[in-house]
């Protein structure tokens, strides 16, 4: 199996909310778009050979816009080469996006740390590079299964360390987290630049460099994550538990 890495900046947004800057990093509009290509039906290969040769062959682009006999050449070899981009998509390849989560407050009841960014209704955007008619000018990645990353299980005792050793000299905790999500695209949300993705595995760092590993979401607890996931009614996420207890916590502090 392929691990791609996405690799342009992005927005993390819930829905209906205005976008704000994010340190998720690199995130691919390419990417999206080529797995549009290979998802929609209805995708308009003739029709937006022209853009798409702006965009991605703009030396061709610029070298035969002003004779017409030339640009229908380019335009009928630009619409092949998209047709085999679209093919060459392998939608069971993971995407491993890396981004920031943050967490709440210790849940003494539940022993676990709720990740804020897991929900339903949340979702990165990535703009199209550059402006280029006609083009999808932007897509957005929800997540089809977050309950498997919604919470981070940790014993009481192993949690007041970790909040204490990222106080600052005021008092303040740092709960930011750098989570690098494996991720397979499974179809389209509400939309055709709503994309719906599900998380293979996952995991938390407590450093940018992605050294101090906090929590690992395997396959199989994602498995058994998904069977839960169902219970959400209306895409209306409740705080459920996690269904790893604080004692299947791999990594102590």
């Amino acid at each position: 199996m392929i691990t791609r890495i996405l690799m342009t900046t992005v927005c993390f947004c819930a829905v209906a909310a205005t976008c704000s800057p994010s340190t998720a990093a690199d995130f691919n509009y390419n990417y999206l778009l080529h797995a549009r290509m290979k998802l929609d039906p209805d995708f308009d290969f003739v029709g937006l050979a022209t853009p798409y040769m702006q965009l991605y062959r703009p030396s061709v682009y610029k070298q035969c816009r002003n004779d017409e006999f030339q640009f229908h050449k380019r335009r009928r070899e630009t619409s092949e080469q998209m047709k085999q981009v679209a093919e060459s998509v392998n939608l069971d390849d993971t995407v491993a996006l890396l981004t920031t989560m943050s967490i709440g407050n210790y849940d003494f009841s539940s022993n676990q740390f709720y990740v804020n960014e897991a929900e339903s209704t949340r979702y990165w955007h990535v703009s199209r590079p550059g402006y280029v008619p006609d083009l999808p000018g932007h897509f957005e990645l929800f997540l089809k299964n977050p309950l498997a990353i919604r919470s981070i299980p940790m014993t009481e005792d192993a949690a007041n360390n970790f909040v204490e050793r990222r106080k600052d000299r005021y008092g303040n905790v740092n709960r930011q987290l750098y989570a690098t999500l494996n991720i397979k695209l499974v179809g389209f949300k509400n939309a055709k630049d709503e994309f719906l993705g599900h998380i293979d595995s996952a995991k938390f760092y407590s450093d940018p460099h992605r050294t101090q590993l906090v929590y690992e979401v395997t396959k199989a607890m994602v498995e058994a994550s998904d069977k839960l996931e169902v219970q959400e009614v209306d895409n209306q996420p409740s705080r459920k538990e996690s269904p790893f207890s604080a004692a299947s916590m791999l990594f102590e502090f």
